[in-house]
């Protein structure tokens, strides 16, 4: 079936996983997109994720700035140009934006840094690498009793008082920044990327001409964390803020007997505690109303009393079974 950007043409010279998923997104819709690649590699390649994130796409090798006149050549024809440069590696490469405008005015160009386009040398000479952007915006690097709400807003916390059960905590015990391993900034940054090419398309069918769009990271990072940069009047408004943004509560992941890792999501101790009750998982088991709504703990804050809980029970019913059993009794009682 013809895709919706069937016939529109791509070239793909990013280098980051950001730049290949916003491309991977306009390939899926029936985009032609050509990745150029430098001749020693993409280091996008090296990532778990690449053979996602390259399907549907062709490919070649070309260096830069030797043969930026190539890839002018190419953008002549194409629709959208797709980087990672900040405007000192573009014209490096020779390559900056006005050659690229000037070789094709139709052209969509985006870019996908670490800060944008700033110029000031710290920050210009950054790649964008998600790891930096989670940092440099404290996702996930420390833990905020209360939750991120109550800390902007100048609200105290909720349930001070309650004893964290071991392994109840977000993320590592230890000091220091923790990154999960999905990289969060680049696959917001990604999307962002990918809206911005297609408003840019939108705009040339009035205007007949394309434009410069671009994100970063650091964009990728606030807009993946939206939930903790909020500053309320009112953070204590029925309804309003929830336990699932405080450090002090686990996101569902429990080890297994086989040392594999599930997430269950949102927490159910009715279901957990019900079908491990013996000494196999039952699908059959029933499942007892052990709290108030029969199924799962609610988002209200009090509510993280409840988890933690449950939390030590759920923890030791997951450890005595696989996590295929555990992926298995979910099937089936789903």
């Amino acid at each position: 079936m013809t895709g919706a950007l069937d016939g529109l043409g791509v070239l793909d010279l990013s280098r980051t996983p950001a730049g290949s998923i916003a491309s991977m997104l306009l390939a899926d819709q029936g985009a032609t997109v050509t990745k150029l690649e430098p001749p020693d590699g993409d280091p996008v390649r090296a990532e778990s994720g690449s053979q996602v994130w390259l399907r549907n796409k062709r490919s070649a090798v070309v260096t830069l700035p030797e043969e930026a006149d190539l890839v002018l050549d190419l953008s002549a024809e194409a629709d959208v140009f797709i980087d990672t440069w900040t405007p000192v590696r573009a014209v490096a490469f020779g390559l900056p934006d006005h050659r690229l405008a000037e070789t094709n005015p139709r052209l969509v160009r985006c870019s996908i840094t670490a800060y944008g386009s700033d110029t000031r040398p710290l920050r210009a000479t950054r790649r964008p690498d998600p790891g930096g952007g989670q940092i440099r915006t404290h996702v996930g690097a420390e833990r905020w009793v209360g939750g991120p709400i109550a800390r902007l807003s100048g609200a105290g916390a909720m349930l001070t008082d309650l004893t964290v059960p071991d392994g109840c905590w977000d993320g590592d015990a230890r000091t220091g920044p923790i990154c999960p391993a999905t990289p969060q900034p680049a696959l917001a940054a990604a999307c962002l990327g990918a809206l911005a090419i297609l408003a840019a398309l939108h705009a040339r069918v009035r205007t007949g001409r394309g434009q410069r769009v671009e994100t970063s990271m650091l964009q990728g990072a606030l807009a993946a964390t939206w939930g903790a940069w909020q500053r309320a009047e009112r953070p204590d408004a029925p309804d309003y803020d929830s336990w699932v943004f405080d450090s002090r509560a686990n996101r569902g992941h429990f080890e297994c007997a086989d040392r594999r890792w599930v997430c269950h999501w949102v927490p159910r101790p009715s279901f957990v505690l019900g079908v491990s009750e013996g000494d196999r998982l039952d699908p059959d088991a029933e499942v007892p109303s052990i709290y108030e709504d029969g199924a799962r703990i609610l988002p209200h804050p009090n509510d993280l009393a409840v988890l933690h809980h449950y939390f030590p029970a759920m923890t030791e019913a997951f450890r005595r079974f696989t996590a295929e059993e555990w992926t298995e009794i979910a099937a089936a009682k789903e």
